[in-house]
């Protein structure tokens, strides 16, 4: 079912002409409208997670959805999307590639666990976006809280408003323009010199002090009033605020324009066509389209004053932009609306309202059209602690408005609007004619992203470059790769091997030309991101206070175990727990983690932090305490890592202040088999460093194969494209007995990047936790049809 619809209705008041010249001018010019609307499409990216506050150590779970900016369609266009989180300087924390020409655009960020508590951002973009526009990249904001940067805990409260005297006063008449002789209507955005919105009522009074109307702004500090203007006299709005009365004069009058005035009367839009005094006669010939996304929805020619029924089951979802022109196409007025819930229906509800602890619960989700027939959908949905969620969203509101915000997605997306608040948004959105009507000349954009090629120099013992060495990359992952490459003149190589996957290990081999062993050092170019700096009005901010915190931590901070009023924490098997070579394991006594346990913990180094006993310590890893009294902990008071039974020697990076967790972060989980942590005297065996603590690591056969190709090899991890994430399932079935004392810190139930709707039903389940709290079920996405999808339900677990 096509979701637009084109139909044109002759008017006319008296006179007669023929009538196919008209309809060939309208033919003509909505095709050139049309295809011009068209040549501004753009990339845009959208961005769904799991939800809005994070614990540090978590993942973010996050799925971007790459579309066309007008007609809202998945786009493919890009070989890479990228993912960073950045801090409030810019800084970035970490990067994550995704591979956007597959449309694999879910995965996860994992947080490293000595972030401090703050306000954090995820940016999505591609090159296209950076080469086009640097200010349309997607700003998502998240916040991170850290239980042991008590400091910024502290600081965190909501702001205060400071009073202020001044208001920002500004009026928006509908359709763009005031017509004298004729009821207009005139919406008006009042806001303080911070641009906070005040509530204050009004009075419209001409120059000789008549009341011609009224006006209450509400908590956005949007209003509305009508009145009817005579062209013989000045119109101002007087306002009282804090005990000061001042006057705000209205907009001028253009007597040579139009005015559109749109008013819903179901099951139709009742268009109203006024004409401003310069330009009427009975006979004035006009033409209105209305248009959305990129397709005609509705056209008519007219004469004079009248008025168009335009039926409402006819218009597709989202905004639609009625313009009108004269009979030479200039335009007179310009106006929107917002049609909701029309041809698209979203339904989403749990089987019940209240669970139990580790009772399964199912989802009923369904996307439909007019018909009832299903749409097909690419959704990300998240069930989660609604205490993790933004708690006070609708605050946001005032301080990101600006006039390009107001778009489908915005206002799809946003629940704290009623239908009349979007409607006097829509008032207020500048015309857009005279930017669509001008055709955009495009330089197609090759995406030539070489991010991923593996470069870098051949150096001898002196330091110099080295030319005419044969350097061959290898790696048995996936597929695997075997590819040669000869130095040029400098000593350098490359290799255009863009497509594998993150944390793949290579190795690389030094051969002369007559193809033996050389001796040499590779020196890898490091990987240089796209880099971009958010613009200030993009950095929408997510307001906690102090009670939240509290509420955070209290709830899914896993308590100490080194207090001997706490009980040792309780590590659950089950059937697939014991997945692991045993014949490796060194002690009976040890705490062992599985790479099921490591994928539950969202990451190495947070499952390892989840052992009894092994806690942070001024940034350093420690086991039960400092072995040595009086002594500051230090890298030396770490555990010791031993890496497939090999002492290895870790360091600290920019992040992390810990070289164990450091290391242990830049491990993917899926490598390992499995984790031994030995805490006790049995690792004295192991030397002096062993008294601290021994983590051995022990990681799957499929990356220790590469070791065996040849002498001289130089091994590295590489950063590829991300995998989309494999969300854990929890299965508390009758069989599943879990111990009274097990502790259960996932404030994220389920969560599914790319769930597909092609059917009319569709089944989710999923089991609660026994954590009580009122949890949020989010639902966001993108139709076959280029619409956007936002639904949110809450259910309660007891």
């Amino acid at each position: 079912m096509k979701l637009f619809y084109f139909f044109v209705a002759v008017l006319f008041a008296s006179a007669s002409f023929a009538q196919n010249n008209p309809q060939e001018k309208l033919d003509s010019f909505s095709a050139q409208f049309v295809t011009s609307i068209r040549t501004h499409e753009r990339q845009r990216i959208i961005m769904a997670t799991d939800k809005s506050a994070y614990i540090d150590g978590e993942a973010i779970w996050f799925k971007a959805f790459l579309i066309n900016s007008i007609s809202g369609m998945i786009n493919n266009d890009s070989r890479f999307l990228y993912v960073d989180l950045v801090n409030d300087k810019d800084s970035v924390i970490k990067t994550v590639i995704l591979d956007a020409a597959n449309k694999q655009t879910d995965s996860k960020l994992l947080l490293p666990s000595t972030l401090p508590s703050g306000q954090y951002w995820l940016h999505g973009f591609t090159r296209q976006i950076l080469e086009t526009d640097s200010n349309n990249i997607c700003v998502k904001p998240v916040y991170v809280i850290n239980e042991n940067d008590h400091a910024a805990i502290k600081r965190i409260m909501t702001p205060a408003t400071k009073a202020d005297t001044v208001l920002q006063v500004k009026f928006y008449p509908e359709g763009g323009n005031i017509i004298t002789g004729a009821t207009s209507t005139v919406a008006v955005r009042i806001t303080d010199s911070n641009g906070q919105p005040v509530q204050v009522k009004g009075l419209i009074r001409d120059n000789y002090d008549a009341v011609m109307g009224g006006f209450t702004t509400d908590n956005f500090g949007l209003g509305k009033f009508s009145f009817e203007a005579s062209g013989h006299r000045q119109y101002r709005a007087v306002i009282t605020y804090n005990g000061i009365q001042k006057d705000y004069p209205l907009p001028p009058f253009d007597f040579f324009k139009g005015q559109l005035s749109i008013t819903k009367a179901s099951p139709n839009y009742m268009v109203r066509v006024l004409l401003g005094d310069s330009i009427f006669m009975k006979n004035t010939e006009s033409y209105l389209v209305a248009i959305a996304k990129d397709k005609m929805v509705f056209a008519s020619i007219g004469s004079g004053i009248y008025l168009v029924p335009v039926p409402e089951n006819k218009l597709p979802n989202g905004i639609v932009t009625f313009y009108l022109f004269d009979k030479n196409f200039h335009l007179l007025s310009e106006r929107s609306i917002y049609v909701q819930n029309n041809n698209l229906n979203v339904a989403l509800a749990t089987n019940k309202p209240n669970y139990f602890s580790h009772e399964k619960a199912s989802l009923d989700l369904s996307i439909t059209d007019s018909s009832g027939k299903a749409v097909p959908s690419l959704l990300a949905v998240s069930v989660f602690d609604s205490t993790f969620s933004n708690p006070n969203p609708c605050t946001q509101f005032p301080s990101v408005y600006s006039d390009k915000t107001i778009d489908n997605i915005f206002l799809a997306s946003n629940n704290c609007l009623s239908d009349n608040q979007k409607d006097l948004l829509l008032m207020m959105k500048e015309n857009n004619y005279e930017r669509l009507s001008q055709m955009e000349e495009h330089t197609p954009l090759m995406d030539k992203d070489s991010v991923l090629y593996l470069k870098g120099v051949v150096l001898n013992d002196h330091k110099e470059p080295q030319a005419q060495k044969v350097v061959t990359l290898i790696s048995n992952s996936g597929s695997g790769i075997y590819e040669t490459d000869t130095t040029d003149n400098q000593g350098r190589f490359r290799f255009p091997t863009d497509s594998y996957a993150d944390s793949t290990q290579f190795g690389l081999q030094i051969r002369n030309m007559k193809g033996k062993p050389d001796k040499g050092t590779i020196i890898l170019d490091p990987i240089v991101f796209p880099k971009v700096k958010t613009a200030p009005m993009l950095k929408e901010e997510i307001v906690l206070n102090n009670r939240k915190l509290r509420q955070y931590i209290s709830r899914y901070y896993i308590p100490d175990t080194t207090d001997k009023h706490v009980l040792p924490a309780v590590y659950v098997k089950d059937k697939e727990a014991g997945n692991y070579d045993e014949s490796k394991r060194v002690s009976s006594t040890s705490v062992i983690l599985t790479s099921k346990q490591i994928n539950e913990r969202n990451g190495v180094a947070n499952a390892v932090l989840n052992v009894g006993g092994l806690h942070l310590l001024n940034g350093y890893l420690v086991v039960n305490g400092l072995t040595e009294i009086n002594k500051a902990p230090d890298a030396g008071s770490e555990p010791m890592i031993l890496l497939n039974g090999v002492p290895i020697v870790p360091s600290a990076d920019i992040v992390e202040t810990s070289p164990d967790l450091a290391y242990l972060n830049s491990f993917d989980p899926n490598s390992i088999d499995f984790i031994e942590i030995i805490k006790g005297s049995e690792g004295a065996r192991y030397g002096l460093r062993g008294g601290n603590g021994v983590i051995l690591i022990n990681t799957l056969n499929k990356l220790r194969d590469v070791t065996s190709k040849g002498n001289g090899l130089f091994k590295f991890y590489a950063q590829g494209i991300a995998k989309p994430g494999l969300f854990p399932f929890f299965n508390y079935d009758q069989n599943d007995q879990k111990p009274t004392t097990f502790v259960e810190d996932r404030p994220t139930l389920y969560w599914n990047g790319s769930f597909f709707t092609d059917k009319k039903e569709n089944d989710i389940s999923f089991y609660t936790s026994n954590i009580p709290s009122i949890y949020k079920v989010s639902v966001t996405g993108i139709t076959v049809h280029g619409d956007f999808v936002h639904k949110t339900i809450t259910f309660k677990n007891k």
